[in-house]
C-alpha cells in the first residue's frame, strides 16, 4: 500500500502534501492497527487467565459452600464442649477455694497442736525432773532409815556386848 501512495505521490505532482500527509496517516495507522492487535492478543491472554483464576476461585468458593456446614457444626460441637469447660473450671475453681479454706484450718490446727503438746513436753519434763527429785528423797528416806536400822542393831549389839562383858 505505501508502494502505491508513493506512485501517486509521482504521479500527481501537485498534491505531493496531500499525498505525504496520507502515507504518514496510513503508516500511522498501521501503527496504531499492529498496536491494537498486540493489545487484543495481551488482553485476550490477560482475560484468559482472569477466566482460569475466575474458574478456580468459584470452584474453591463452591468447596466452601460444601464444607460450610460441616465448619459450622465444628464450630458449634467446640463452643460446647469450651462451655463443659467453663463450668469444669468454675467446680475446680470452687472446690480448689474450699481446700484452701481448710488447709488454713487445719493449719490453725496443727498450731494449736503444736502448742499443746510444746506445753505437754514442757508439764512432762517438770513431772520426770519432780519425780526425779522425790526419788531421790526417797532413796535418800530409805538410806536413812537403813542407817537408822543399822545403829539399833549396832545399839543392840553393843548393849549385849555390854551385858556380856559385865
Amino acid at each position: 500500500m505505501a508502494d502505491e501512495i508513493y506512485e501517486l505521490n509521482e504521479a500527481g505532482g501537485d498534491n505531493n502534501q496531500d499525498f505525504s500527509e496520507l502515507e504518514a496517516l496510513t503508516t500511522r495507522i498501521n501503527e496504531l492497527v499492529a498496536n491494537m492487535l498486540k493489545q487484543e492478543t495481551y488482553l485476550k491472554g490477560e482475560l484468559a487467565t482472569k477466566k482460569e483464576y475466575l474458574a478456580s476461585f468459584t470452584v474453591s468458593l463452591e468447596n466452601s459452600d460444601k464444607e460450610m456446614p460441616e465448619f459450622q457444626r465444628q464450630i458449634a460441637e467446640m463452643r460446647e464442649t469450651n462451655e463443659k469447660y467453663q463450668s469444669l473450671i468454675g467446680a475446680l475453681s470452687s472446690l480448689a477455694a474450699g481446700q484452701e479454706m481448710q488447709l488454713k484450718d487445719l493449719k490453725e490446727v496443727i498450731v494449736t497442736k503444736e502448742k499443746v503438746i510444746t506445753s505437754f513436753a514442757i508439764s512432762l519434763e517438770n513431772s520426770i525432773t519432780e519425780q526425779k527429785s522425790d526419788e531421790e528423797n526417797s532413796g535418800l528416806q530409805e538410806e536413812q532409815k537403813d542407817q537408822k536400822k543399822m545403829l539399833k542393831r549396832l545399839q543392840k549389839a553393843e548393849r549385849k556386848s555390854s551385858k556380856d562383858n559385865d
